[in-house]
């Protein structure tokens, strides 16, 4: 029984299988845990969404609308009140439409999927390129590219001699217990997953390139290497990558001179099939702009050069790579086992890590926005995947034991992290050490939205309120982003005589748990208006879609005699609201 069950852990195809199926099944688990696709009336679900609309708004773009500005977009946008694939581009004018400036490798890489949708589609849905169909595939677009990305990972291992039962379980270990996993699940149109993939297909097609020393496989490996370029275009450094594949450097110049720079007509094959792709990009600037250019992030730059944040970007609580994702630190042991008997391939390896975590910390945002941790190194996933499998492969034994936690709990430590996320525990941006720890492994709701706002001042507990209320009102609905104007109340030195504040009590519904409601008062003198309190209700509210009370207070400022008015507004961002029996009673002093 004993020897089958060891016969069964070499078997390359059969461990290979399991892997894949553990994987899968973990993922659609998430996918319908997060998008409830069993709703398919549901029209607001996160798919198409920030970076993401602007990735894949290059397939509606050129399959259904031949519309290089993008107009088709606001024309769409009332059919998904809830959704947010609006939330891209760059205007230069209302008439001149929209201009993408994202790079098309993700479209790309989604055409399939795309393109089975439309096609294939149940003829109640729209044919607009956004209906449940469309975001269906292109969330099993991004799992298909994430089960590739293991599958040639795991080939790559292989061919590495490493065993079958250390490089999958390595491969499970990255893929649900690093951001990676959030990047397939929650953000599936980000660029992160993809590059995954194509970053293992040209790793593995430089092995068979080596192994074989065909040129029928240089066509290949330059068209991959331009999506990976068309993907994000730093990415193109892994070409570095190819000089870890041989014992020393003087071997892989040879193996290079030998096999490739002899040639004229290998380089020119190379050198077209390289241009052929990135001329997509030219093609793409040019049908949008009329000129013929290769980047669009005009005002966005690599502004950090000369003082990169490294550190941060490592160790940071605000993204470090190894504070949101652990075991990415740990697979280094693996590293440092094949140090004595691989020293160049070890110094190529952490040079090529050097250099990709720099031009990283050189870019201006180097925080890189809204994510999780450091999203850009995800890209490279492959590297911590080898380091971990070299644990499994070549470690103590005790240290193989020791691995077994780590990677449970990392896998653990990343459903959290995409469930803070998405509900409003983990700021999006502005994380630090005292909050990184405050909301540690929590999923508390109470502690949703605790980071986007400030405490307002209350009235204390024994207060004087007028008998009647100063206004109410029934109820009313307002809709997704809207803003409504509650009451506008006029300054004079009678009432500020008499009352110090106001307190505004009444029940509320909210129906999208990504909704932030708030009120806000206005100070207006003249013609110009003043932000004078903002109360972020919407954090006090225990559910949604149920009727919950609330009071909020405004104690009048100093200065407030300054002003004529002082205006109410309800501010809408998520879905629908509904207000009842509100009531605003001023507070006597």
């Amino acid at each position: 029984m004993g020897n089958k069950v060891l016969r069964f852990f070499k078997d390359k195809r059969a461990v290979l299988l399991i892997l894949l199926i553990i994987t899968a099944g973990v993922l659609k688990f998430q996918s319908n845990n997060f998008h409830h696709w069993e709703d398919t009336e549901r029209l607001d679900r996160p798919i198409i969404r920030s970076d993401g609309s602007g990735y894949y708004a290059y397939l509606p773009q050129h399959f259904i609308y031949n519309d290089p500005h993008y107009f088709f977009i606001d024309s769409i946008l009332p059919n998904y009140p809830n959704a947010k694939m609006g939330e891209f581009g760059n205007y230069g004018s209302p008439d001149s439409g929209r201009m993408n400036k994202f790079f098309p490798g993700v479209a790309i890489c989604q055409t399939p999927f795309f393109l089975a949708a439309h096609c294939f589609h149940d003829s109640k849905y729209k044919s607009d390129g956004y209906s449940y169909p469309y975001q269906r595939a292109a969330a099993m677009g991004a799992i298909c590219f994430l089960l590739l990305g293991i599958f040639l990972c795991y080939l790559v291992m292989i061919r590495l001699k490493i065993t079958p039962l250390a490089a999958a379980l390595s491969l499970v270990g990255i893929s649900l217990g690093t951001p990676l996993l959030f990047y397939t699940i929650n953000e599936p149109l980000a660029s992160h997953v993809y590059s995954f993939a194509v970053v293992a297909l040209f790793i593995y097609l430089l092995l068979v390139w080596r192994d074989s020393r065909s040129s029928i496989w240089l066509p290949l490996i330059a068209l991959v290497l331009g999506l990976i370029v068309l993907l994000r275009p730093v990415n193109g450094i892994v070409v570095l990558l190819f000089f870890a594949l041989f014992p020393s450097l003087k071997e892989a110049w040879q193996f290079l001179r030998d096999h490739l720079l002899k040639s004229l007509p290998k380089v020119t094959l190379i050198l077209s099939s390289f241009v052929a792709v990135i001329l997509i990009q030219y093609s793409n600037v040019y049908y949008q702009t009329g000129n013929f250019d290769f980047n669009l992030y005009s005002t966005e730059t690599f502004e950090n050069w000369n003082s990169p944040p490294i550190l941060e970007v490592l160790f940071g609580f605000r993204k470090g790579l190894f504070i949101y994702a652990p075991l990415t630190l740990f697979t280094f042991l693996g590293v440092c086992l094949i140090f004595k008997n691989h020293r160049y391939r070890t110094v190529v390896v952490l040079f090529f890590f050097a250099l990709f975590t720099y031009i990283t910390a050189s870019w201006w945002c180097w925080w890189y926005g809204g994510s999780i941790g450091m999203r850009p190194m995800v890209d490279i996933s492959i590297l911590y995947a080898l380091g971990l499998a070299l644990i499994l492969d070549k470690g103590e034994i005790w240290l193989k034991i020791l691995t077994l936690p780590i990677m449970l709990f990392s896998i653990f430590f990343q459903l959290t992290l995409s469930h803070q996320f998405e509900n409003g525990i983990l700021h999006f941006s502005e994380m630090n050490k005292e909050r990184y720890l405050e909301i540690f492994m929590k999923r508390d709701r109470r502690f949703e939205w605790m980071y986007y706002v400030e405490a307002l001042p209350y009235f204390e507990k024994e207060l004087k309120l007028d008998k009647e209320p100063f206004w109410k009102t029934k109820s009313f609905e307002i809709e997704h982003m809207r803003g409504s104007e509650l009451i506008k109340i006029q300054i004079d030195s009678t009432l500020l005589a008499k009352y110090r504040g106001f307190r505004l009590n009444g029940n509320i519904i909210i129906r999208d748990k990504n909704n932030i409601p708030l009120l806000q008062v206005q100070g207006e003198q003249n013609e110009e208006s003043n932000i004078l309190q903002t109360d972020f209700i919407g954090m006090r509210l225990p559910s949604i879609n149920k009727t919950e009370s609330f009071t909020s207070d405004y104690i009048f400022p100093k200065q407030i005699s300054e002003y004529n008015n002082l205006t109410l507004y309800f501010i809408n961002s998520h879905g629908k609201t509904n207000l009842e029996n509100l009531k605003l009673f001023f507070v006597e002093n």
